[in-house]
């Protein structure tokens, strides 16, 4: 269970690493399929971390410390 549990948070950490490139790619322009494809990561999860939320909030969302774009 707790090598489940690490490689959950290896993968989350993965994906909180991506996510000033989504914000900077949203400021661009790019829709949330555009950038759901350059980064890798499903289109829901873009929509989720955008949709309306500051960015230390899809930080906290992802359980990882407060990030800045």
């Amino acid at each position: 269970m707790k090598q489940a549990n690490s490689h959950l948070a290896a993968r989350r950490a993965q994906k909180a690493a991506l996510l000033p490139q989504v914000v900077q790619l949203a400021r661009e322009g790019l829709s949330y399929q555009k950038i759901a494809d350059q980064v890798g990561l499903a289109k829901s999860t873009i929509c989720q971390w955008l949709r309306g939320r500051p960015l230390e909030q899809a930080a906290k969302t992802l359980g990882t410390p407060r990030m800045t774009a």
